[in-house]
């Protein structure tokens, strides 16, 4: 039986015959550190979790993990994934359980998020509003809505998420400027 970690010589002899054999005792895992103990996420982020366990040479280095809500938060291939809104610990332990670390997971949902704003999108919303206000002045009002929808082509260029926002100021913005193509030059 080992007591403790460390080499030892064991020899066996009788009057005729002996044998030595040298012995190498490991030691358990004493301790588990993880790179993060509180993580934030939002639903279908990853973020990367090491798990590291002192002493480094050990005779078993096996880890085991397990979530108290596999539905909020899942370890796979070294990363944490958000899968649903709410609170879970993740735990990792040894396979007698004898040492064990925990971090805890946070995730809230994407409407929370606090995203980049399209600017362009935000102008191009902005010019059409100015060139509703601004009929009565008949340049402004060309010249208005054509910037209104390039800055909506803009936008859809820098971010694809708001294509359905800035392809609807746009055709606004074209209309409105062929409409008041029609008023200027009395066309229809």
């Amino acid at each position: 039986m080992a007591l403790k970690p460390g080499m030892c010589h064991i020899k066996l002899s009788t009057e005729d015959v002996s044998a030595a054999c040298l012995i190498s005792i490991k030691p358990k895992i004493s301790n588990i550190k993880l790179s993060k103990q509180d993580i934030n996420l939002y639903i279908g982020e990853t973020t990367e979790l090491n798990v590291e366990f002192s002493p480094v040479d050990v005779i078993n280095s096996e880890t085991f993990w397990e979530t108290n809500d596999k539905n909020v938060a899942i370890f796979e291939n070294g990363t944490v994934k958000a899968t649903g809104i709410g609170k879970a610990v993740i735990t990792f332990y040894t396979p007698d359980r004898s040492v064990s670390s925990s971090c805890q997971i946070s995730v809230k949902s994407t409407f929370e998020k606090k995203e980049y704003r399209n600017v362009s999108l935000s102008a191009s919303v902005i010019v059409f509003i100015l060139s509703i206000a601004l009929s009565g002045v008949n340049i402004i009002n060309i010249i208005t809505p054509l910037i209104g929808a390039l800055l909506g082509f803009m936008a859809i260029k820098h971010n694809k998420k708001d294509k359905g926002t800035a392809s609807l100021f746009i055709g606004l913005n074209i209309t409105i400027l062929f409409a008041i193509y029609l008023n200027l030059f009395k066309l229809y």
